[in-house]
């Protein structure tokens, strides 16, 4: 995953279970150390997430404060 600069997730909207399988642990172990949740669109019954690479996120003018539904 790291050597993604940008990561989309389809997932379940906030307020859901969550996956509790080592795979998925572990991925959003990654997305939560590695990169910044810069944007996320609603789509039927979940959502699209970006994720950019923490070194990325600096300099992506769509990853600034506030662009997020969640900062």
């Amino acid at each position: 995953m790291l050597r993604h600069r940008e990561i989309n997730v389809l997932r379940d909207r906030p307020g859901q279970p969550v996956d509790a399988s080592p795979a998925e642990i572990a991925k959003r172990e990654v997305l939560r150390r590695h990169y910044r949740l810069c944007w996320v669109i609603q789509v039927n019954g979940g959502e699209v997430a970006t994720f950019v690479r923490l070194d990325a996120a600096r300099k992506d003018p769509l990853c600034a404060p506030g662009r997020d539904v969640y900062s």
